[in-house]
């Protein structure tokens, strides 16, 4: 089965909207969070489509995600960011759950409001300053295990809240998916 991320009509200069098909269908917000927590083929095409964009850098973001819309198409926006495509990778803010990990780990953000998941520095001990260092970096075992965990924390989390997933990195230049409750640290604003 063949999966694209498709660009959907987007009436703002400050981002793109996408969506992702399989075959001539549109996913589900469920279909591509259960696609990265269960499919290798899935989680590869994801991977390879966030990879074929141009941007150096970009936030991704979604809109509100809830038990209710859950079964809705699933779409998100990549924001391209200057900014944040002169970053160096910093992984001493995370240092404390980073340290003499491998894989990636998911905690609960200093304020208890929001989930982080984060990958681990690679086996040649690379990081990753935003998603699209990650895209085209990271080994085939740390995609695997990224977004196996980005859809395992956000299926855990949507029965107890609504959820926004999005990337940001500014504040923190290490990879950070955050699941938060509001829309902080959003560009896109269609999605706020």
């Amino acid at each position: 089965m063949s999966y694209t991320l498709t660009p959907l009509p987007t009436r703002s200069p400050t981002g793109q909207r996408y969506g992702m098909m399989k075959g001539a269908e549109r996913m589900s917000f469920r279909e591509v969070f259960n696609g990265w927590r269960q499919d290798d083929a899935f989680r590869l095409a994801y991977h390879e489509a966030l990879k074929q964009q141009s941007d150096l850098a970009a936030f991704w973001e979604h809109p509100l995600v809830t038990s209710q819309t859950l079964d809705a198409p699933y779409e998100c926006a990549l924001v391209s960011s200057g900014a944040l495509a002169r970053l160096r990778p910093n992984p001493e803010p995370f240092g404390e759950y980073l340290r003499g990990k491998t894989g990636t780990v998911a905690f609960a953000n200093l304020r208890g409001d929001a989930m982080m998941v984060v990958p681990a520095a690679g086996p040649e001990g690379q990081g990753y300053a935003h998603l699209l260092d990650f895209v085209r970096e990271a080994s085939p075992g740390e995609l695997h295990d990224f977004w196996r965990a980005v859809g395992r924390e956000t299926l855990r989390l949507l029965p107890q809240r609504g959820v926004y997933l999005n990337t940001h990195g500014l504040g923190v230049s290490w990879l950070h998916v955050r699941l938060d409750s509001r829309p902080k640290y959003y560009s896109f604003a269609a999605y706020r």
